[in-house]
This record gives C-alpha cells, structure tokens and sequence, in this order.
C-alpha cells in the first residue's frame, strides 16, 4: 500500500490581525454614525403643514395635511397621525404610509375610522400632531 498518501491535517490557526479588527469595528461605528445622521436629515427635511381636522363625526375625524418634501429623493415614508381633545387627550392615532416625490409639496387626508374612547360631556376635538414614524 505504498500509492496511499495521507495528507497533513494543519494545526495552525492564524488570529485575526489587531488592525483589521480595529478597522471593521471603525466601519461598524460609521455606519451606525451615517445611519442617524440620515434619519435626522428626513425629519428636518419633510414637514407637515395646514393639518386641520375635516368632517369630524361620534365615531371618525379626517385629518387634511399638506407634506413639503425638501429632500432631492423620492420616498415612502410612515407617518404617525395622533388626533386629541380639548382635554389634551389622545382619542385616536394612525400609522400610515405615504409616498413622496422630490421637491414636492402634496396635500392628503387621511380618515381615522375609530376613537379609543367616547367624547365626554363638553369635549371637542382640537387638532392632530403628524410625525415621521422610523
């Protein structure tokens, strides 16, 4: 059985070297760094104005909002809609999508179709805070 050969099993392991370590923990760190720094220049660069409360029923409220989209990209982006009353209490909220062309100024409504609770004697809805849901 002289034709067999056995190849050699290497013990060798090499440690990763400190300064590729370094440099993948660098690019970690960057990465997350870039990540919030566009987060924040979404919510500084879309805003929500003329947010008034349309054709407010017992059960449901529209809420008409205009988005001015100051960013050079188009997006879809999720957006938060809170409603609240006179007694500065949230009686209903909404998480939706709307898409967004560049520098562009677009008018929607959205219906909230439930309130959590009733109206209380002497309670009126007041107005609505949108915000940019990450």
């Amino acid at each position: 059985m002289s034709g067999i050969v056995k190849p050699k099993v290497l013990q060798n392991k090499k440690q990763i070297p400190m300064s590729l370590v370094i440099a993948l923990l660098f690019a970690i760190i960057m990465g997350l760094w870039l990540k919030s720094y566009w987060d924040n220049y979404h919510v500084e660069n879309i805003l929500f104005e003329n947010i008034t409360l349309v054709n407010p029923s017992p059960v449901s409220v529209d809420v008409l909002f205009t988005i001015n989209n100051k960013t050079n990209k188009d997006g879809r982006f999720n957006i938060f809609i809170q409603v609240y009353t006179t007694k500065n209490k949230i009686i209903s909220s909404r998480l939706t999508t709307v898409e967004i062309k560049a520098k562009s100024q677009v008018q929607y409504i959205k219906e909230l179709k439930s309130f959590e609770r009733r109206l209380e004697a002497g309670e009126m809805l007041s107005g609505a805070i949108i915000s940019l849901d990450k």
